[in-house]
């Protein structure tokens, strides 16, 4: 459904989707949501404001699927 690179991630990720994407969540393993940006045409998200650590990012799409990846951030 959508690709997120890179991963593991240092500042930046981007997602790849042939379906349009709403919005897009990351949350901590517990499940708190850490960041919901808003996401630019290009899909990139800046990430160096998060901690490293294990995350999931959800992906809501403008169909109303939502898919969950798992996302390392390494410094």
């Amino acid at each position: 459904m959508f690709k997120l690179f890179p991963n593991p991630a240092q500042n930046l990720i981007q997602l790849n989707s042939f379906i349009p994407i709403r919005e897009v969540h990351i949350t901590d393993l517990g499940g708190r949501r850490i960041l919901t940006p808003r996401l630019a045409p290009d899909h990139l998200i800046a990430i160096d404001g998060v901690a490293p650590g294990n995350y999931i990012v959800q992906v809501i799409f403008m169909d109303g699927r939502v898919v969950n990846e798992k996302l390392i951030i390494v410094r």
